[in-house]
């Protein structure tokens, strides 16, 4: 019986030490992030989610831009891509820019907010609406000016 628990524990270990979603914590002293080195975990499937959450770790307001590569796997793609901002980890998200995509190769573009807020936790939410279409995530850059 303690084998079989032990199994269980490992098996759901995996399961959510592969999961897609990223987060990068930023120190105070440091203001980018560039987020090469993306694996197959983080294909986007149709009709899938995938997040990337950045906490910034100062109370000023602030501004941002992210970078962001991404290339079509299989088929076209399409895919809304959201840029979001909340106060409180426990908080909702707002919407701070969005960006459609529709591709066929490898594709990047900036994604710029100049309206300094004063959000503790940025997202760069993908959200799929494609049926058997995946995309791939090759590279994100983060930056951000403090105001």
């Amino acid at each position: 019986m303690k084998k079989i628990i032990v199994i269980l524990m490992a098996m759901s270990f995996c399961l959510f030490a592969v999961a897609q979603d990223k987060s990068y914590t930023f120190p105070n002293s440091r203001t980018y992030v560039d987020m090469s080195g993306f694996g197959t975990s983080d294909t986007i499937v149709a009709s899938d989610t995938y997040s990337i959450v950045f906490t910034v770790n100062q109370h000023y307001p602030n501004t941002q831009s992210v970078y962001v590569d991404i290339d079509s796997v299989s088929g076209t793609p399409t895919m809304n891509i959201i840029m979001q901002g909340r106060i409180f980890a426990g908080g909702t998200w707002v919407a701070i820019d969005t960006t459609a995509w529709a591709g066929t190769g490898d594709t990047t573009f900036t994604m710029t907010n100049a309206t300094a807020a004063r959000y503790r936790y940025y997202r760069l939410y993908f959200k799929s609406d494609a049926t058997a279409q995946k995309a791939k995530v090759i590279d994100v850059q983060f930056k951000l000016w403090r105001e």
